[in-house]
């Protein structure tokens, strides 16, 4: 069996691989983009609540409701940091998907430069024994002319 047949189940393999890695790291691309949109819509809704906590307080308000409005955005600002650990997190394991795709697909790419050099090496000796075969081909009629 040739070279580059042999070769051909390990390069789809390989080419599988890379196809699992590259869905894996989009989905964790759009993981990533959902929590950085979720860490953003927490820093707008706190910029709108600290807004409104400045113009109640300054008509006037209770100890009680100012109170209640400080321990609030205290929650949000403790939301906002947890989630700024999540975009992090999401951040860290798309850099991995990242680095896993770029090695399955230079082992694609490997195996595909390995494949097609089989192949070419084959052409090559196949053109070589006809031009062989040709070549005795051409000797015999002429002796047998002579």
């Amino acid at each position: 069996m040739k070279k580059s047949v042999r070769m051909k189940p390990i390069e789809h393999l390989a080419q599988s691989r890379e196809q699992v890695a590259i869905r894996e790291l989009g989905s964790q691309q759009q993981h990533l983009h959902q929590q950085q949109e979720q860490l953003l819509q927490l820093e707008t809704y706190r910029v709108e609540y600290q807004k409104q906590f400045q113009n109640k307080g300054s008509m006037g308000i209770t100890a009680s409701q100012f109170q209640d409005m400080q321990c609030f955005l205290n929650q949000v600002d403790k939301a906002i940091a947890q989630q700024k650990v999540q975009v992090q997190l999401a951040s860290l394991s798309c850099e991995q998907k990242r680095e896993l795709w770029v090695n399955a697909h230079s082992r694609t790419q490997v195996l595909e430069t390995v494949v097609n050099r089989y192949h070419q090496e084959e052409q090559r000796e196949l053109s070589r024994r006809e031009q062989k075969d040709l070549d005795e081909r051409a000797q015999r009629k002429s002796e047998h002319k002579v």
